[in-house]
């Protein structure tokens, strides 16, 4: 469970935001480079993602919370 404040769509880098890429939504780092935006997963395992303008996004919100069951 997730909790989203949608009045910011203008996160920082260090902030978690909801982003709508190309018709799916994602967790993901929103970083600018060199002119281009970047989605970038907490999982270093995965890779970044360039935004380009081919793409259909938007940022949703950004995250503030989010809750989940203790590990056992």
């Amino acid at each position: 469970i997730v909790i989203v404040d949608k009045s910011n769509r203008h996160p920082s880098e260090s902030e978690v935001a909801v982003c709508e890429f190309n018709g799916e939504y994602t967790l993901k780092r929103f970083v600018k480079r060199d002119g281009c935006g970047w989605l970038v997963p907490a999982n270093p395992s995965y890779p970044e993602i360039k935004v380009t303008p081919d793409d259909s996004f938007s940022i949703w919100g950004t995250v503030t919370y989010i809750i989940h069951k203790p590990r056992h």
